[in-house]
């Protein structure tokens, strides 16, 4: 790319191209493991980790596949982090105060973009069964949602994000109530985690349910976010631990009632909701089941 702007279209290399398009990594997976069955990148922004997952559900369930490896990655490269920057979306130290890429903290200022990879094997329950492997969880439902507004319009926004949340416990064939524990996307951006915290208010009991944001420890990796929250959701389930949004000082006023998390503690968790959200407004919700 830096090529074709710098010297001109001619001067880049046909063989380079096939690894610039943005299905390259899952195409290159494929070739590299000969893998023969569905190959597709889904590109919906901060959402495309787990919606990447919700995709491999429907295959299974659908009956067109009965194996998947599902996830999502991105990297951190100049070009997005600085598009970020000019939008001021970025934690950035601001008339004295430090810099506060945290969760739902009062005092946040912008999200710090980082990288990462995460993968899961999907596979249809009974051949997960038949061949008696160590089934981490089973993904039980999923909603997705999209708020038009891209953020300008509270209501828009914070309904788009409730939508996803009704569909995956409908989807689930659960009640909110049967969730014991929430893994958000607030990543310290002040709109989003402020209309996400809205529409998580909507959906359930805040006092009773926890909240764990991991974007405090590992920033936000955009694209592999929802599939890394997944995976962090797969140990908490294991170990009875949800890990706290650390550093969190002071809950934001607007919603007093999300517990104030920012310390590990202990629990037993059965249904576990994952939430991811894009910087443009895709929104998904997906449910996992301890088996």
């Amino acid at each position: 790319d830096r090529m074709g702007v710098t010297l001109g279209p001619k001067f880049v290399k046909p063989l380079d191209f096939a690894n610039t398009v943005i299905n390259a990594a899952s195409g290159q997976t494929a070739i590299w493991h000969k893998l023969r069955g569905v190959n597709s990148t889904i590109a919906t922004g901060g959402s495309a980790g787990l919606q990447a997952l919700a995709y491999g559900m429907d295959l299974i369930r659908s009956g067109r596949s009965d194996t998947l490896v599902t996830g999502g990655a991105d990297e951190l490269c100049f070009e997005s982090m600085y598009g970020f920057y000019r939008a001021d979306m970025l934690a950035t130290a601001q008339n004295a105060q430090p810099a506060c890429p945290v969760p739902f903290d009062i005092h946040r200022n912008g999200f710090a973009q980082s990288e990462g990879a995460a993968f899961v094997l999907m596979e249809e329950g009974q051949a997960a069964l038949d061949r008696e492997v160590d089934i981490q969880v089973e993904i039980m439902g999923y909603g997705a949602g999209y708020d038009y507004s891209q953020g300008k319009k509270e209501d828009i926004a914070v309904t788009a994000r409730e939508h996803a949340i009704r569909i995956a416990l409908k989807d689930a064939h659960i009640t909110a109530d049967q969730i014991d524990l929430i893994s958000a996307s607030a990543n310290g951006s002040i709109l989003n985690d402020h209309y996400e915290a809205r529409a998580l208010g909507r959906c359930f009991d805040l006092e009773k349910i926890p909240v764990m944001a991991i974007k405090s420890a590992l920033g936000d990796t955009l694209g592999a976010s929802g599939a890394v929250q997944v995976v962090t959701l797969i140990e908490s389930m294991k170990q009875d631990l949800i890990p706290g949004i650390y550093p969190l000082e002071e809950v934001d006023t607007a919603y007093s009632s999300l517990i104030k998390n920012n310390r590990n503690r202990t629990a037993e968790i059965q249904y576990a909701l994952a939430n991811a959200v894009s910087a443009d407004g895709n929104c998904c919700a997906l449910i996992v089941k301890k088996p």
